[in-house]
């Protein structure tokens, strides 16, 4: 299976807040689940780099992210992460259940 993940846009929220505040939105793609769209801020992706192994298209991006000097941040719009997933299709039945339920 092949899964993409896509930055969209890239917004700071208010230039009186925190650094942290800023937000991430993306697509993400994949053979199962079809298409999700979804946002991430600049401190949860933080989190979330820290504490999980980059093995998805998601990961990858949240990786991107965090390791991307914050004046860079708007050129990782349309920025890409492809991966390939090994596992078999009835190894994929949470894709499919969490993409159907919403």
């Amino acid at each position: 299976m092949v899964a993409t993940a896509t930055i969209l846009r890239h917004e700071k929220v208010d230039e009186a807040e925190e650094q942290e505040l800023q937000r991430f939105f993306f697509l993400l793609r994949d053979d199962y689940a079809g298409e999700t769209q979804g946002m991430i801020s600049l401190r949860t992706a933080r989190v979330l780099a820290r504490e999980l192994h980059a093995s998805t298209a998601f990961m990858q991006m949240v990786v991107a992210i965090t390791d991307a000097d914050e004046a860079y941040y708007d050129a990782l719009v349309g920025a890409l992460s492809l991966i390939t997933d090994l596992l078999e299709p009835h190894q994929q039945w949470w894709r499919t259940a969490t993409a159907t339920s919403r």
